[in-house]
């Protein structure tokens, strides 16, 4: 084993520590795997005492308590078999609880093995401590997840009360058919409850069970996602601290942010679903239809007649700025149109909705989404467009800056960019000198080759504008 300092430099304080550090972690790491290990011998010694006890305890019970009362003996069977098959799930219980907390244990040493080599520049192949010769975590750590081994102890254990329980409905249905059903629920739910009791001891922070129903649908509808949530949200919190470190104030994009891309962002929980509903009709049915439809009736305040107004009135998309981090952090598959929003509505509302507030949402997608090719998060935009970090932006260059989320062509794009000055000029979010500032910006940027018009939208924007501000 080699040690090079050269790419991260460290005193050797520094160095001694992270040295002690790694020693340490392969040591617990060692010991971890070796608790594992000898979890199986628990639980087939756990498996034969049960198995003894029981049988003991029933041919007692059997020559002392059921002969004396005959008529009584069928039910006390009952629930003396109830009583042995819960004590043992009880015991399975804790097993599978111990199982779960030593696996997490495991993983998080070897991660901090990960760090640590980083740190330090040891080769990976050094130690090994990635399961099944996968390198995929030789460099991120958070690639090694909690769930990617099964403890051979967990499967034993799952194995075992399989086999006892089908014991015990063996001999339920050779003592009483009539509740073999009842007896039958109980193991099935026995044993789906140690599964999901060891999945829940091994999820990751930023995963739920709603999460993992999440992966399993995108499979069934075939649309490929980035499953490790974990590395994808710790480095968008760390594009977020770097923006804070920065002294980047994120807060002063939330309100044209809104005004264009959720107007009812802080009202819903993840999903608009009357815009999303609006949005499908209008899928479905053509502009000139609905046009159509309204002219059926006379009065303008009749609430059909509003209803496909504003449905025929709506531009741009029905996604939510929360559907849309989904969508640009998560998505890898983006030619499957409707399978993916089903995954987006989804995960949106059940997941990130449940993890995050409406803060946490509005600054993690402005430090991961993309403004121009190559360009990803609200850091890189400032420099890509301005060529520095302006701590305090106008509210020109703030518009220019989220006016390119949804343009992904950098080209420029006259009647979209003046359906949205007009839509924040309606509600005083801008006034006359910031439309002509963001004019101006949108000059220079032309003429920097940040943003192209090769059809010289520019002059209809102009021309746009000019009519917004003097009401022409």
């Amino acid at each position: 084993m080699t040690l090079n300092f050269s790419k991260n430099p460290v005193d050797d304080v520094q160095k001694d520590i992270y040295i002690k550090e790694l020693e340490q972690s392969y040591q617990k790491s060692y010991e971890n795997d070796r608790t594992l290990s000898a979890f199986k011998n628990i639980v087939v010694f756990v498996s034969i005492c049960s198995i003894i006890g029981s049988a003991a305890v029933s041919f007692f019970a059997e020559n002392t308590i059921f002969n004396k009362n005959e008529p009584y003996s069928i039910l006390y069977k009952r629930w003396f078999i109830l009583f042995i098959s819960f004590s043992v799930y009880f015991v399975w219980c804790i097993l599978v609880c111990e199982i779960a907390k030593l696996q997490k244990q495991s993983i998080l040493c070897k991660r901090k093995i990960v760090l640590l080599r980083e740190l330090l520049n040891i080769d990976y192949s050094a130690y090994d401590v990635l399961p099944k010769n996968d390198v995929s975590g030789a460099k991120n750590p958070f690639l090694i997840r909690y769930s990617q081994e099964i403890p051979a102890s967990y499967k034993m254990i799952l194995l075992i009360s399989w086999c006892f329980n089908s014991l015990l409905l063996f001999y339920i249905y050779c003592l009483n058919k009539s509740m073999f059903g009842l007896y039958l629920a109980i193991s099935i739910i026995q044993f789906l409850s140690l599964i999901i009791l060891y999945k829940k001891g091994i999820l990751e922070r930023y995963e739920s069970f709603y999460s993992i129903v999440g992966c399993m649908l995108s499979r069934i509808l075939h649309v490929k996602i980035i499953e490790t949530f974990e590395n994808t949200i710790h480095s968008n919190l760390t594009a977020l601290t770097e923006a804070k470190r920065l002294n980047l104030n994120l807060e002063d994009y939330y309100k044209i942010l809104i005004a264009i891309e959720d107007k009812n962002f802080y009202k819903h929980k993840g999903i608009d679903i009357k815009r999303t509903l609006a949005i499908f009709i209008k899928c479905l049915i053509p502009n000139c239809v609905l046009k159509s439809l309204s002219r059926f009736t006379k009065d303008k305040n009749n609430y059909l007649y509003k209803t496909i107004y504003k449905i025929t009135q709506i531009k741009g998309g029905g996604s939510t700025i929360t559907q849309q981090y989904f969508r640009s952090n998560f998505i890898i598959d983006f030619h499957k149109k409707y399978r993916r929003k089903i995954l987006e509505l989804y995960f949106s509302r059940f997941w990130i909705n449940c993890f995050f507030d409406k803060q946490t949402q509005l600054n993690l997608y402005l430090v991961s989404v993309r403004f121009d090719k190559n360009v990803i998060g609200i850091i890189s935009a400032h420099q890509y467009f301005f060529g520095k970090i302006i701590r305090y932006p106008t509210k020109s260059q703030i518009f220019v800056l989220l006016d390119r989320l949804s343009n992904v062509s950098s080209t420029i794009l006259a009647e979209n960019i003046f359906y949205k000055l007009e839509s924040l000029f309606s509600i005083k979010l801008i006034n006359q000198e910031d439309i002509i500032s963001i004019l101006c910006c949108y000059k220079n940027l032309i003429s920097n080759n940040k943003i192209f018009d090769p059809t010289n939208d520019f002059l209809k924007l102009e021309e746009f504008c000019n009519r917004l501000i003097y009401k022409i």
